[in-house]
């Protein structure tokens, strides 16, 4: 997102070029392949899973996490003490540019939560969505910090400091990428996460990475 931004994705989507071997792509891995060779990640993190990294942040072993709203509540519940990091002790901040990316660097990307009624439901089911989704009613989801209210007028009801910063954040952003192993569908998305730990692991080099999406992707057109 940060070297190709918005265009860059789409243009693959549409298979433009190479798509996703393109070259935005295989300077991405390059990227996160320098990152990794810094070998900053704990002991065994290849194996291990998003509620055990979470506790170990809770518990004051790591110096950050790459990580929306869902890691505060996440991290106490994983925590030896269940209590997790204070928030005095917490900070955010957006994810770094890269020198000469085209990126926007107020675009983010993470999950979106959403409800699916099925045709012959009950009527309750869509009116309890439409009170579910009543500004009152997401201003005390807000209050107590369960999630970042979508209703337009809510967001002043935040009150932990760090989940309002995430809310304006996004709130500003112009393009919110939803989490790409979700965005491509489930074969092509378990790719991307392969790929990932293969770079991290040092197992797969960027431009093999990269046309492995690739490949990926064109088989599940």
């Amino acid at each position: 997102m940060r070297i190709g931004g918005k265009e860059a994705f789409e243009a693959a989507l549409r298979g433009e070029g190479k798509g996703f071997a393109d070259a935005t792509f295989v300077r991405a891995g390059e990227v996160f392949k320098l990152l990794a060779d810094l070998k900053p990640f704990q002991a065994g993190f290849l194996g291990a899973t998003y509620p055990q990294s979470a506790g170990q942040f809770g518990d004051g072993k790591g110096a950050m996490m790459l990580m929306l709203n869902g890691l505060l509540n996440t991290m106490k519940a994983n925590a030896a003490d269940k209590v997790g990091i204070p928030d005095d002790k917490l900070g955010w901040f957006p994810f770094p540019t890269v020198a000469g990316g085209k990126g926007d660097p107020g675009d983010t990307l993470g999950g979106l939560n959403g409800w699916l009624v099925t045709k012959g439901s009950p009527k309750e089911a869509a009116d309890f969505l439409k009170f579910f989704s009543e500004a009152e009613n997401q201003r005390q989801a807000a209050e107590r910090g369960f999630y970042i209210p979508v209703v337009v007028g809510t967001q002043d009801a935040i009150k932990h400091s760090i989940l309002r910063q995430l809310a304006e954040n996004v709130a500003k952003s112009k393009y919110h990428q939803l989490y790409y192993d979700q965005m491509l569908g489930p074969s092509v998305g378990a790719v991307v996460n392969d790929i990932s730990a293969d770079l991290a692991a040092g197992r797969m080099k960027p431009v093999e990475a990269a046309e492995a999406v690739q490949q990926a992707w064109e088989l599940a057109q």
